[in-house]
């Protein structure tokens, strides 16, 4: 699954994001194209106070207007200093 430490719980022998699961209990199913989304910004939260339903662009909006996008080609961001340490081929790709 992704890479926040969002809690599982398994559903029907395959594992079901815990937020997503919660929502479906209180309030029904997931539109297509909606995601759960979390008003907290903690992604083990599961309460449904905390919880809301946006597209990938309301999250987006959200994360920026909270000033919590780290951009990910940053000297600074893991993926970017991950990228650096890899080793290369000498036509300049990664190995």
């Amino acid at each position: 699954m992704g890479q926040a430490p969002y809690g599982n719980i398994k559903k029907h022998g395959s594992n079901q994001y815990a937020h997503r699961f919660s929502w479906e209990m209180h309030f029904g199913p997931i539109p297509k194209g909606l995601r759960v989304l979390h008003s907290c910004d903690t992604p083990l939260c599961i309460r449904p106070d905390h919880l809301f339903l946006g597209t990938q662009l309301d999250n987006m909006r959200d994360c920026a207007k909270k000033n919590r996008w780290r951009n990910q080609f940053s000297v600074s961001s893991p993926k970017a200093q991950a990228a650096a340490m890899a080793p290369h081929t000498s036509e300049g790709k990664f190995a």
